[in-house]
Formats: C-alpha cells, structure tokens, sequence
C-alpha cells in the first residue's frame, strides 16, 4: 500500500515515520543521532534516515512513497547557535520620510538569544532622486567588500512598490550573493517589522539552501520521486525551493508537527499540549481543537513570522539534577545527551557495579554541581527519566522505561553521597523538574486567558511518560499520552502534509488555462483534506509539452481527532459540539445557516437578553471541528441576487462614522469550504468587494457580522 514518510529532526535524534495511507498505521521507523557536527550539518542525518527507513519499506513490502514529510530544527537552531554570517543590511527610504526610514531600518546590533547577536553591516540610500540597476550594484559590491556573505534589504513602502528591493536581489544574484528582501517576508505595512523578518531570514539562508541541496541530492540517490515538503512553524507546508528561500517560516517546525501529530491522533478539545524531549519540552495551548498562533518576536523585535505560540522549558526527560552541599538545588537546563552521558536506568546492573555520586561541570563553562555517577561501566547521568524509573512510575512498553533496578543503584550511590534515602532523592529530582515545568505552562495558560481547570493535559515525545503523569497529578488535571508518542513528530510531518498538481494544455490559451489549473490543484488539495488556510499554490510551465503545471502544498487542518475517514456528524451531535464551544445548554442553540461543509450555530433569540445583544456563534464543519467562533451582531445564510443585495445593505448599514472617518465593520464570510475571515479590511468599499466576489459564486453563503471586540 501506499505510505507517507515522516522525517523529524530533533535535539538529539532524527526519527522516521512511514505511515499507510489507507489505515494510518505506522508500518516502519527508523532513527539515527542528529548530525549536529557533521560537515553538512543536519541534512546529513535527514539523508541517513532516508536511507535507513526506505530499506525497512522496501524490505516489508510497503510503498510506494508518494510523499515525504520533514520538520526540521535548522532555523531555530542556527538563532540559537549564533554561528552565522555576517549580513549586509539596505534600508531604502525617499523624502520626506527619510528620517523615520533610516530609524527602522537601522538594525546593527540583534539579539537572538542570551550571549548571541547578529550584527549587520548596515547601509542607508537615499532614493528620492530614483534608484537604478548600476547604483543598487555598486551598493552590493561595497558590502561584499567589507564581509558581507549574504544580503537583506528592507524598503519604506516596498509592500505596494518592490522595484527597488527587486533591483538589488537582481544585484546580489549576480555575484552569487544570498539574499532576501522585505517584501518578500510580509505584506504587511510596517517597515521595522519587515526589516527584522528579513534581516534574520537572511542570516539563516547560506545555511539552509546548504541544508536544501543535500537534502534534494539524498532523494536523487535513493531513487525517491515522491515530492518532498518542509513544514512551517505554523503548521503549513512549502518545497524545498520554498524552505531555502525563506527558511525563517520554518522556525518552530518541530513543534508543529508535534501538535500535528497530537491533534490528529488525541481527541483534546481544550488542553495543553506537552512535548516532552531530551534537552527541552514544548508548551503549545489547544482551544477548540486549534492551537493558538502568534507573532513570533526575535528579542525585542516583532517580526511578521506567524507561527504556533511555543512556550519551551529548559527541562525534560534527560535533564540533570544539580546538588550542593548535602541537597539538590535544582534540575537542567544541561541534559544527559549535550553532557555525553548515558542515562543510568538504560544501563545493565553489572555496568553500575561499585557505584558512587559525584558532582561535575559536563561542559566547559557549566558550574560543578551536576550530579553524576561514576561506575564499572563508566560514567552515567542521573536524569529525570531516571528518576520515575527508579520510582516505579513508568509502565513497561512504553519509550522512557527504562530498568528500575539500575535506576534504584544509581540512586542509592546518590543518596549515600548527599545523606538521604534513595527514594527520598528521586522524588526530590521529580519534583524539581515538575516545578520548573509548571511554571512557564502555568505562564501560558495566564497569557491565553484560559482557565486551568478546563484543561486536560495531553504528553507526547519519548519522554512523556516519565515526566507528564507527576505534573498532571501536581496540578490535578487528567494526563492523556500518545500512541508512538516518540515518533509522533514524525507522524505529523507525514500526515499533516498534502500535495496537488494539476496540469492543463496552454495552446495560445494562457490566463483561462492558468486560472483553470491553480482552482483545480486547490480544490484536490482541500478535498484531499487540506486546510483552505494552509495552501500554497506554485505554477511552472513545461515548455516542450506546452503546458502549465500548477503544485497546491498545504496540510491537514491542526485540529484534534480530525481523520481523512472520519463520519460527518448529525445535525443534533453538531449542536451538542457547538453547545460546548458557546458554553450554553444545548437546547439553546439554534442553526443560522450552513454552505454544506460548514454550519453556523448560535445561541437562540430567547437567550439573549436584549434584541440588539451580541449573539454568540460557533462555526463547525461536518466533523465537529470549530473553524471560528465570536460574538455576532448579524447573521445571515442564503444565496442568490436578492440575498446578495440585502448582505451588502447590512455590512454598508454597520459602518461605523466617527467624523470624517468611517470603519468597516469584521465581517466573517462562510462559502464552500471556505472560511474568510474580512477584518483585516478597514475600507468598507474593500471589503463589499471581497464579500460581493464570494456572493457572485451563487452557492449557499454565510455572512457574519461580527459585535466590535466581541472575539
């Protein structure tokens, strides 16, 4: 049967998942450690456990592979690490903002991280008088001259002109210079923003357009021909060619397939999402079976990034336990596997013969306070994973469990060294990794505005099971854990990733051709399953065949339980799911409307407790998955001309006028599978053009307009 391969790049292993297609079973895996220092960096071990899991499928008699999955760390690892190139930074402004333009565009000094900055080497132009190929070339040159090995540049304005950051991509193409431009990150106004996308963008792209080429070179050798997408930090998709230009959107990768892979084997509705690695364990907020997205900021700086809203704490299953004088003070952020240790419960007994306690510095620069042991078999780490193993709180089968009896030794030798009992210790360890756990989740659920107590835990990672139970029962929540929850990343990047491609003859035809061929690949994309939010549609043309080709990627909606065979729900089971999201009686939701896939529910005319009272309204699909929920002024479901004109009339009634000024109203259109959220656009003429092209359709449309600050 067919399969999809999932690769997941981690902190310390890069893991395989083969998933078929048909019973979404895992029916292969593979892992290999993750080539931090290889010559080819990460890339090396993506291609090592390409090889690895393709042998296994060909070996069991699955495939084909119709398409490879891939999570990758390398942005925010490069972020991090801070071993990156020097940038040449442009800004561009024009009279009379030249002022303003220079003060956002000045960037020399970066902090991605404690200890880590990235310091461009900037260069301001005047463009009033016009710019041109030749002086954007000159400008280049000079930055390459003073060490420039790649190139951001960053124009006032450039969202609605880019001539002049496309003349100075043209210029660096020319000397083979990296680089990327402003408006290429955003379409946003807001030059600084930009400016920082950019600037960041380019400091990882030597990096990743390394990673790309060796990536793209271990397909060709293994004879893949599936095609290959790299998932976003916001739980979409793009190509190879996509990653190595903007490698910034793949930051937080890895814990969007995660959630991918949680939501769609986990039935979490509202919960907290757990993570649980080596070195770290990420924190992701699930409200109405959807994460929560946010801007994600780069130090002081908001970029135009939108990514899954990641919390990470420094502690996880391989963390260490710290101790002075008799007693432990605390636990990471060093982990067994950046130390170089093994863990002592995956030791044999006859390796921790004649053990004793110790404290160490792992790595130079880390204080000597690392507890440690050192045995016949050589010197092993106590870990948190250790810990619940020694206290007999992992269950057998599952990936952290280790042999609670090597685990008790190792203790026992902790113990005699700090005065106390074996038991006493271990759970001092636990205890101290929940606490430093706790806090950056608790953290999470105060800037979501969320309530702890309607929340359920959900672990997934390979050291789930030794950590997330203990924190559960410390904040009183129940604790779900995955299936395959090590591989579950992986998992993820196979699942959650769907291609279309549509191909149609040009034969002088042209637009109509193109036009015909993106709505096709679309609408196979979103009836393969894919989020209408989460596509990106590509077009090349095959010149010898004359044809244009076009490529929609997206992927699966990050939504929980959400399966390609899953049955649509009754007409009452929706009501009861949209009962929840609304937080009323189910006897008082009422049907506004439904497109077929989408149905619009609401709390009824008699709940409110005034005619002019903002209407809470739920949208869900078939399955029960809420696309949209808030607070509505009006609702209205129908389709035809005369629908159309008093849709119109109701959004052009909701203008607001506050003198001379006028504000439209957030207008929420339904149609299809569609959901179009309008309130980005202020202009009311803007918007009753974008709602007037969905009415034009003819199909069943919902209109929703919504209460001001009712989300």
């Amino acid at each position: 049967m067919p399969v999809r391969l999932g690769i997941d790049v981690g902190g310390t292993f890069t893991k395989a998942a083969a998933i078929d297609t048909a019973t979404g079973e895992v029916v292969a895996r593979a892992v290999v450690p993750t080539s931090h220092g290889a010559p080819n960096g990460i890339a090396e071990g993506v291609v090592a456990v390409l090889r690895q899991a393709t042998a296994v499928i060909a070996r069991d008699g699955h495939g084909p592979i119709v398409m490879v999955g891939h999570s990758t760390t390398l942005a925010v690892n490069s972020l991090l690490e801070g071993d990156l190139p020097r940038v040449g930074l442009v800004g561009i402004g024009r009279k009379p903002d030249l002022g303003p333009a220079r003060k956002r565009t000045d960037l020399r000094r970066l902090t991605l991280a404690p200890g880590r900055l990235l310091e461009p080497i900037y260069r301001f132009l005047d463009a009033t008088d016009g710019l041109t190929a030749e002086r954007a070339q000159a400008l280049v040159d000079e930055l390459i001259a003073a060490g420039a090995q790649t190139l951001a540049v960053s124009e006032a304005f450039a969202v609605d002109d880019p001539t002049g950051e496309q003349l100075f991509l043209q210029a660096a193409a020319v000397r083979g210079l990296p680089a990327c431009a402003g408006h290429e990150m955003s379409g946003l106004l807001g030059l600084e923003l930009r400016t920082v996308s950019a600037l960041v963008n380019a400091a990882i792209l030597p990096r990743a357009q390394a990673t790309a080429r060796v990536v793209a070179e271990g397909l060709t050798a293994t004879g893949l021909t599936a095609p290959l997408v790299v998932l976003r930090g916001d739980g979409g998709a793009t190509d190879l060619h996509g990653f190595a230009a903007l490698p910034l959107r793949s930051l937080f990768s890895g814990p969007a397939a995660s959630v991918a892979g949680a939501l769609h084997h986990l039935d979490l509705r509202d919960g907290i999402m757990l993570e649980v690695g080596g070195t770290s364990t990420n924190i992701a907020l699930v409200r109405g079976r959807r994460p929560r997205l946010a801007y994600v900021r780069i130090g002081e700086y908001a970029t135009s990034l939108r990514a899954l809203d990641v919390w990470v704490a420094g502690v996880a299953g391989g963390s260490l336990a710290r101790a002075k004088g008799r007693k432990l003070i605390g636990v990471g952020p060093r982990s067994a596997h950046i130390a170089g240790l093994r863990y002592a419960t995956f030791a044999s007994e006859a390796e921790l013969a004649g053990a004793r306690a110790l404290t160490i510095a792992p790595r130079p620069g880390d204080t000597a306070d690392h507890l440690v042991i050192d045995a016949a078999g050589g010197r092993f780490a106590l870990t948190v994973t250790c810990a619940a193993n020694a206290l007999g709180l992992v269950d057998p089968g599952e990936y952290a469990a280790g042999d609670p009896a090597s685990a008790r030794l190792a203790y026992e030798a902790a113990a005699r060294f700090l005065g106390t009992t074996a038991d006493d210790l271990a759970r001092q360890h636990l205890s101290l990794a929940v606490a430093e756990l706790a806090r950056p989740l608790l953290a999470a659920v105060k800037a979501a505005g969320a309530d702890l107590r309607h929340l359920d835990i959900a672990g997934v990672g390979g050291a789930a099971a030794a950590l997330v139970p203990s924190l559960g029962t410390a904040l009183g929540r129940p604790v779900t854990l995955a299936r395959n929850a090590e591989i579950l990343s992986s998992i993820g990047a196979a699942t959650s990733l769907i291609q279309a491609v549509e191909e149609r003859s040009v034969d002088g035809g042209g637009s109509n051709a193109v036009a015909d061929a993106i709505a096709a690949a679309e609408a196979a994309a979103i009836a393969a399953g894919a989020s209408p939010t989460m596509i990106e549609t590509t077009t090349e043309f095959d010149h010898p065949r004359g044809l244009i080709r076009a490529i929609a990627t997206g992927s699966l909606p990050l939504e929980a339980g959400l399966d390609g065979a899953a049955p649509a729900l009754t007409a009452r089971e929706l009501a009861a799911r949209a009962a929840e999201d609304l937080a009323i009686p189910a006897a008082d939701v009422v049907l506004l409307g439904e497109t077929g896939h989408y149905h619009a529910f609401g709390a009824a005319d008699a709940t409110l407790r005034r005619r002019k009272d903002p209407r809470p309204w739920a949208v869900l699909d078939s399955r029960g998955s809420t696309a949209h929920q808030g607070q509505a002024r009006t609702v209205l479901a129908g389709s035809g001309e005369a629908f159309g004109h008093e849709a119109l009339a109701a959004i052009r009634h909701a203008e607001r006028h506050i003198g001379p000024a006028s504000v439209a109203p957030p207008v929420v259109v339904i149609r299809g599978r569609r959901v179009i959220d309008c309130s980005p656009l202020t202009g009311t003429d803007a918007l009753l053009d974008a709602v007037g092209a969905e009415l034009a359709h003819g199909e069943p449309v919902i209109i929703v307009i919504e209460a001001e600050g009712g989300r």
